[in-house]
């Protein structure tokens, strides 16, 4: 969320970034162009990298000549590394942090204590507006706190330390021991696993909770939105993850019982939405009628989903549980945080989902127009609908071959140094390019490419490309432009054919 740094950090990260991007190297015009700095600007900041760098011992350096910059660094320290400090360096992000603390500050005493003008604070303030805007969020200006629906303020929170700190720094005020001890303890009860990266990320959720309990900000019935209900006859299922998140909560704070019900029904709710993979294996069919009971609405559209994709792809999944949870758990997030950003870009991911499974893509955008048909649902031009493209498709990755669905290039290949030596290029060929190609022992009329030493009589269809063993780099890269050419090539025209049938 680079939105809250200042200026002057903006223009390091671009100059971080463009220098990555670049491969380390980089000529002045274009750097100077796509910045729109001077050169006089651009020297100054160079300078004043390299001494954070010097300051915070990073093994990285850029060194500027005449008609580019060089960046030279360790092959371990990526230039992310840097956004934890810039930020804590922000002032809006200390007016953040003013904002959700339990204590309230005065604004001149903030500016006091930052050494800026009253002036320069309520510029700064109104960017931040804006920012919170996005989320439905405001500023009580005289009270400095936010306002808003709790739920939101939550996400929006976890959505900004968990993007801009990931594991490389910990920004909260309770220390990350105490909440990987409070994590460990809810994992024993719950018997449940997380990923190293969902690990990460509750441990956010934990700190962001704390902080909001402690500033006296609770959840409200209203936005407790997952139904998961505390009566223990009912939840057996959840016993362990509800006992561990209640100890969470009597362990620490003095709540109400209805309060402590909501926080913990948005507790579960939030790690639900945000984390993919925190259920309890053993009971994940239990689990899952259990939630088709409490969220109908988002069961059926889960229902409908695994049904087309039956139908187009051939695929029963209606038997997996724990694709249906995650279909469920996507439809969820959908309605629980309605027209948030999402602090990814969901736009890169379809581009790439796009090229890598156009077949799988197209049959996915049927089923979502089908679906919006049949239920009457209004997200064809709807951030909803992108948001929904992207996440089926990724569901489809985590369950599906996908590239079972598309056209494959055909390869022939002919080698005169023997058959050890075939085989060791199709054990190259299947590790470089994978599910992308499909290995032939003979020529057909329908082979794409052919590998040969020597001359070769084929359709005109198929190119011919000549080798000597063993073969070079240089092959290699011809040999990946052509498999390209012909996947995409093949792709385009079965997607057409598709798309008649589909669409009209």
């Amino acid at each position: 969320m680079r939105e809250l740094l200042e200026k002057k950090f903006n223009l390091y990260v671009d100059i971080l970034l463009h220098l990555e991007q670049a491969g380390g190297k980089t000529v002045l015009f274009n750097i100077e162009k796509e910045l729109h700095v001077s050169k006089v600007t651009l020297a100054n900041e160079v300078h004043n990298l390299n001494n954070i760098f010097h300051v915070l011992n990073i093994p990285a350096e850029i060194i500027m000549s005449k008609r580019g910059l060089l960046y030279q660094k360790h092959d371990t320290y990526h230039s992310k590394e840097l956004i934890p400090f810039f930020m804590k360096e922000s002032i809006l992000y200390k007016y953040l942090l003013t904002l959700i603390a339990p204590t309230l500050t005065s604004t001149q005493s903030f500016c006091v204590e930052q050494h800026i003008s009253v002036s320069y604070f309520y510029k700064q303030n109104n960017l931040l507006k804006q920012i919170l805007k996005k989320y439905h969020i405001s500023i009580n200006t005289t009270k400095n706190c936010l306002l808003g629906e709790e739920k939101n303020i939550r996400s929006f929170l976890f959505t900004f330390f968990w993007t801009t700190f990931l594991n490389i720094d910990w920004p909260h005020n309770i220390l990350k021991e105490e909440c990987e001890s409070i994590l460990n303890t809810i994992l024993g009860i719950s018997k449940s696993t997380l990923s190293m990266v969902d690990f990460e990320k509750m441990l956010h959720i934990i700190a962001i909770t704390n902080q909001r309990i402690l500033s006296r900000n609770f959840i409200n019935k209203q936005e407790t939105l997952l139904d998961i209900s505390l009566n223990e006859d009912e939840t057996q299922i959840f016993k362990g993850t509800k006992n561990a998140i209640f100890r969470l909560y009597s362990d620490r704070y003095s709540l109400s019982p209805t309060t402590l019900e909501n926080e913990i029904k948005f507790f579960y709710t939030l790690i639900n939405t945000h984390l993919f993979d925190y259920e309890e294996a053993i009971y994940m069919e239990t689990t899952y009628n259990y939630v088709r009971n409490k969220n109908g609405y988002a069961y059926q559209l889960a229902e409908f989903i695994t049904n087309n994709i039956y139908e187009y792809l051939g695929v029963d999944l209606s038997t997996n549980f724990e694709f249906k949870l995650d279909l469920i758990k996507i439809h969820n997030h959908m309605f629980v945080f309605p027209s948030l950003p999402i602090p990814y870009d969901v736009k890169k991911m379809k581009e790439k989902y796009l090229a890598e499974y156009p077949t799988a893509y197209y049959i996915i955008v049927k089923i979502i127009k089908k679906m919006e048909k049949h239920f009457n649902l209004s997200i064809t031009k709807t951030p909803d609908n992108l948001f929904l493209e992207v996440h089926y498709i990724l569901l489809l990755c985590n369950y599906l071959d996908l590239y079972t669905f598309n056209k494959k290039t055909s390869i022939y290949i002919s080698c005169t140094a023997g058959r050890a030596a075939a085989h060791e290029i199709t054990t190259e060929l299947l590790y470089r390019f994978g599910k992308k190609i499909e290995i032939h022992r003979e020529l057909l009329d329908t082979t794409d490419v052919s590998i040969t030493e020597c001359k070769l009589s084929c359709s005109e269809n198929t190119h011919i490309l000549y080798f000597e063993y063993p073969p070079s780099a240089m092959f290699f890269n011809q040999l990946e432009y052509q498999i390209n050419q012909s996947f995409s090539k093949k792709n385009h025209t079965y997607i057409k054919q598709l798309h008649s049938i589909l669409f009209e």
